[in-house]
């Protein structure tokens, strides 16, 4: 996390940091993504943050990876939902 701010003296409480803004900087690596989703997400844990990554490595393997003018599209299934593979 980048902050960006002013330092200040609070006559009571010292020296702290008035934040304009911040910036949040996302992990890059698997296990990294893992830890944030189960972190931050309510009702996530572990064990569906790995499965929530391993699947979009899977679509991101799948359909990303074509080139640009390609147009990636998911297959549907009957009632309107994408099927899983």
């Amino acid at each position: 996390m980048r902050v960006f701010g002013v330092w200040m003296t609070h006559p009571k409480f010292g020296r702290q940091l008035k934040v304009a803004r911040y910036e949040t900087n996302l992990p890059r690596t698997k296990i990294g993504v893992i830890r944030y989703l189960s972190s931050f997400i309510k009702g996530v844990g572990p064990v569906m943050a790995k499965r929530i990554v391993d699947n979009s490595e899977r679509i991101r393997s799948r359909f990303w990876t074509r080139s640009p003018t390609e147009s990636a599209t998911f297959p549907e299934s009957a009632s309107g939902r994408p099927r899983r593979s």
